[in-house]
């Protein structure tokens, strides 16, 4: 949801509807800080192996960043190894 561009406030309410626990909007950002970390690393990971053939694509979704919403494409990638093998990001 947070990275949807729902307020922290909207998420705290929703989870607490959803779980029955309450968390406070600066738990939210708090754990969403972790998160961002988590997968600024993953899309920083070196690949395991090579990928000599790219389907390359995007879509727009709406995103929270410098404390308003916007439009940010997604890259998805799907590459194949050329011995059988694929693999998809996004």
């Amino acid at each position: 949801m947070y990275v949807q561009g729902v307020s922290t406030r909207k998420v705290a309410a929703i989870t607490e509807e959803l779980c029955g626990h309450e968390f406070s909007a600066s738990s939210i950002s708090a754990i969403t800080a972790q998160l961002d970390g988590q997968l600024r690393q993953f899309a920083e990971r070196p690949l395991e192996e090579e990928f000599p053939y790219l389907i390359l694509d995007a879509r727009y979704e709406k995103v929270r960043a410098q404390g308003g919403v916007g439009s940010r494409a997604v890259l998805v990638a799907l590459g194949w190894t050329g011995k059988g093998g694929a693999k998809c990001w996004r």
